[in-house]
């Protein structure tokens, strides 16, 4: 749990806030990897798990497990949170690196 998570649990003591509740059919995915796009009216993340090649054999293709849309002002927070929650996160286990020429699809 990020350090903002326990923070806000604290601040909720002080802060009536409602609970955060699951519904039966709640979904939880797991991604390594995620693709966004907007337009005017919304943002999607597009969450990823797996590579494959495509039909042919010839190009390789990531599997879309979801598709999460935000409206601008959704996407802003959850931007907000995920910045603090990543900088608590580095500051506690250091950080973290991206190696750009692994994360690009090739051929074997």
């Amino acid at each position: 749990m990020c350090i903002e998570m326990k923070k806000e649990k604290q601040e909720n003591k002080k802060e009536e806030k409602p609970d955060m509740l699951r519904p039966q059919n709640h979904v939880k995915i797991y991604a390594t990897n995620s693709f966004l796009g907007c337009s005017k009216q919304d943002f999607r993340i597009n969450l990823c798990n797996e590579k494959i090649r495509n039909e042919k054999n010839t190009k390789w293709g990531y599997i879309i497990d979801a598709t999460v849309i935000l409206t601008p002002m959704g996407a802003k927070k959850t931007f907000n949170s995920l910045k603090k929650c990543l900088e608590e996160f580095e500051k506690e286990h250091g950080k973290i690196d991206i190696d750009q020429e692994e994360d690009k699809i090739k051929f074997d």
